[in-house]
């Protein structure tokens, strides 16, 4: 099957190799550098060090070219790009082709994923999230991820992705970019609360804690409570909450020592989706008048510099 791939960065690098065994994938990236990279090279070296890159995956900087005649459109561009990159998809999507969202989070507007492509006129899409680092699905470590469907060909997904992953499917699109969303901002709290010295039991259980906090506002947001039990919520929360391959975790345990300017430095350097996510989560709950302490605690923290203390007497009530 033929497959477009929008976005050039470590995660779909990594889906693109391990697609490209069944399917003819073309990448695109806007970066003509990159592009001429992989040509001569074969890999990205500041993205997947030391990964070859197949040769027969193409690369372009053409969006138009790339997703002409393509059964199924990946996204996966950073968050802050999603929405310029739907407008220009708009203007040659058909109604044939199925888009795959794998950007996680919400915009600094506010938006799902989801609403930029309804407000574009495109219906036939599928939300993909769940427990799965880059290097992790290129050395096939066995891992599965949730796959929200709204209008899509489910039957198209399975042809396309289901001979490389494993897929579990649902119909709840809100509840899964949730997940993926906020799952970020507790990897953050989880950092913090492995720099300020705590053992895994206080661990354990502020992801308890954390859970249910997702589960709320899942709830608030009319999704499906059970989401959180599906590889999206639990599985990506587990893994992106106990790694110090996740940013997110490394920002944490920065925050933890209180070093301010190791922590500006850290955030100057990497995209650290949690830090970005959680301004707009804030601004989200406040326009749709929804309480969250635990969203409130690490807003002071991160933002306003207050003390880690506050999330410590949170986890003691």
């Amino acid at each position: 099957m033929k497959i477009a791939m929008i976005g050039c960065g470590a995660y779909s690098l990594a889906l693109s190799i391990v697609l490209n065994e069944k399917n003819d994938i073309t990448v695109w990236s806007e970066d003509e550098a990159k592009v001429q990279e992989v040509k001569t090279c074969g890999y990205l070296n500041k993205i997947l060090k030391g990964q070859k890159i197949p040769k027969d995956i193409q690369f372009s900087t053409y969006l138009k070219e790339v997703c002409l005649n393509k059964k199924i459109i990946i996204l996966a561009v950073a968050m802050p790009f999603l929405e310029n990159t739907i407008k220009e998809l708009k203007n040659f999507y058909t109604d044939d082709q199925v888009v795959l969202v794998a950007t996680k989070g919400i915009n600094e507007n506010g938006k799902f994923a989801h609403q930029m492509l309804e407000e574009n006129e495109i219906f036939n899409y599928a939300i993909i999230s769940g427990p799965s680092f880059a290097i992790d699905l290129i050395t096939k470590t066995p891992t599965a991820l949730t796959v929200a469907v709204n209008n899509a060909d489910i039957d198209l997904i399975k042809q396309g992705l289901s001979a490389a992953l494993t897929l579990e499917f649902s119909k709840d699109v809100a509840g899964t970019q949730l997940c993926g969303a906020l799952k970020n901002i507790m990897a953050i709290a989880s950092g913090m609360i492995y720099g300020l010295g705590f053992s895994s039991s206080t661990s354990a259980y502020f992801l308890t804690k954390a859970l249910r906090e997702i589960q709320k506002i899942i709830m608030a947001f009319n999704g499906q409570e059970k989401t959180v039990l599906n590889c999206c919520g639990i599985g990506d929360l587990i893994l992106t909450c106990n790694s110090s391959k996740s940013r997110n975790y490394t920002l944490g345990v920065l925050l933890a020592s209180k070093d301010w300017q190791m922590v500006e430095k850290y955030l100057q350097e990497t995209t650290v989706e949690g830090y970005h996510t959680l301004k707009a989560i804030v601004k989200l709950l406040e326009k749709e008048k929804i309480q969250n302490e635990l969203i409130d605690i690490l807003y002071k923290i991160i933002f306003e510099q207050k003390d880690l203390a506050i999330l410590i007497n949170y986890l003691k009530k």
